[in-house]
């Protein structure tokens, strides 16, 4: 049958940071778990709805990528702490998020920097901007971290428990901001678990009564990168946990971490 209307007609895209293989090198500090400097990927060359962000990597450390503007006064961190892909065997891992839909004006500088659990990491950085017709509704100021970070990785992990359902895991104590949609991605820590599927529960609410807000699954060897948006509507203040329950035999310890976006 398709659709009646064009999902978003008179779109356009724009690509910052693209280079020879996949963008733009970024390096994390010389010492672990520090940002190193912040690049410039680009000027917008006019006003952005949404982004999208590609980071790639051959290293098997957890790396955390910042995206910043500067519309012509000091940087602003518009999106924090996205995951850079990597696994275990050290091969090329590439992966690209979602559409984010933060708003970035015309002629703003967009720049990275990176975070890693291993001195002097690089991954390759791109953002690819995007801008609708009047139809679409306006970007949001900006997608938050919603996972609590210790030493440049997540603080807690869930540890599976075969086909077993594992307990709620807090995964942030309180969130910072009013959250409109949630985007989820996972890590491994550093260890391959093998071909398996893996139901994924999302709550919120305190230690011992949380509440279900979404299921979703993912495959245990897959690539992780963020999968979003969930919308919701949930204050300051509020507690996350996430819970697990494999196919296979998996007993391997995963962090989830999660992002939100803010009006």
């Amino acid at each position: 049958m398709g659709y009646g209307a064009p999902l978003a007609s008179a779109s356009r895209y724009e690509t910052l940071g693209a280079a020879t293989g996949v963008g733009t090198p970024v390096t994390s500090g010389a010492s672990i778990n520090t940002f190193g400097a912040t690049i410039t990927l680009g000027t917008t060359s006019f006003d952005y709805d949404g982004i999208f962000i590609t980071t790639a990597s051959t290293g098997n450390n957890v790396s955390l990528v910042d995206i910043i503007v500067n519309n012509g006064g000091s940087d602003q961190v518009i999106v924090t702490t996205v995951p850079v892909p990597h696994n275990a065997g050290g091969a090329f891992i590439q992966g690209s998020s979602g559409l984010i839909p933060v708003r970035i004006p015309a002629g703003a500088i967009v720049r990275a920097k990176m975070q890693s659990t291993t001195a002097s990491a690089t991954a390759d950085v791109m953002v690819t901007g995007f801008q609708g017709n009047n139809d679409i509704s306006l970007g949001f100021r900006g997608l938050a971290c919603c996972t609590d970070i210790t030493s440049g990785a997540p603080t807690n992990g869930v540890t599976m428990s075969s086909t077993t359902q594992t307990p709620w895991a807090q995964i942030q104590a309180s969130t910072p901001n009013r959250i409109a949609g949630l985007y989820w991605s996972y890590d491994v820590r550093g260890t391959t678990g093998g071909a398996s599927l893996v139901l994924l529960q999302v709550g919120w609410g305190p230690s011992g009564s949380e509440k279900l807000l979404f299921t979703t699954g993912f495959t245990f060897a897959s690539v992780p990168v963020l999968q979003g948006p969930y919308p919701c509507d949930l204050p300051a203040g509020t507690r996350l946990a996430a819970r697990m329950q494999a196919s296979g035999t998996v007993t391997q310890t995963v962090s989830i971490l999660l992002h939100g976006l803010i009006a």
